[in-house]
């Protein structure tokens, strides 16, 4: 009985982990809820997930809230400008489907180039603030450049965000599932698991 709540029982080791993510992900719930806090949480979401590979012994919510404070001014700056260019392209998407001439469709494609770009922005920039001190323009600037030279991560990263996405968009039953989860766990484990190439990235 001892050795089962050993700690250096796998056991408990691994239990221990699906607390963390727990934790994590109700911290980044509750952090997320004011929306434009969304940068700070993302950010610190991912400083707690990228430290567990270390075993990091500092509770998650006590790496959390530490990652948050510190880059909570730069990661809004970031997420707001990031917010605004996606609000400018589903604009222009907006247009493009519904208010000019469908001889004009074709210009769609372009902008989804960009949609596609902003998202590998998303995907590694706020990882990157938290591991690396760079200004808002480098971050932006390098997180395209790691998107780009990390093509088969970044198209995994995107395959899993965007299947979610759309089997949540078609599948009522589904999107109630996911909602729960996402609520309960999936933040948290999402970035886990995102994070074990993003070490690997981070490293080179």
């Amino acid at each position: 009985m001892n050795q089962l709540f050993n700690p250096e029982n796998p056991v408990m080791i691994i239990l221990g982990k699906i607390w963390d993510l727990i934790l994590m992900n109700l911290c980044f719930v509750i952090t997320s809820l004011p929306i434009f806090t969304i940068g700070a949480s993302l950010t610190a979401l991912y400083r707690t997930a990228l430290s567990m590979k270390d075993n990091d012994p500092a509770w998650a919510h006590t790496t959390y809230f530490k990652a948050f404070r510190e880059n909570f001014r730069q990661a809004t700056v970031l997420w707001l400008v990031l917010l605004a260019a996606g609000a400018f392209l589903s604009a222009d998407l907006y247009v493009i489907y519904c208010i000019i001439d469908p001889a004009w469709l074709w210009l769609q494609y372009p902008i989804w180039l960009l949609v596609i770009l902003l998202l590998c922005t998303v995907l590694y920039a706020f990882p990157l603030l938290s591991e690396f001190h760079e200004t808002t323009p480098q971050l932006i600037s390098n997180s395209i450049r790691l998107a780009i030279g990390n093509f088969p991560t970044t198209l995994l990263f995107l395959i899993i965000i965007l299947g979610i996405a759309d089997i949540s968009f078609h599948n009522p039953e589904l999107r109630v599932l996911f909602f729960s989860l996402y609520l309960f766990i999936g933040n948290g484990a999402l970035a886990a698991f995102f994070s074990i190439f993003l070490n690997r990235i981070f490293e080179k």
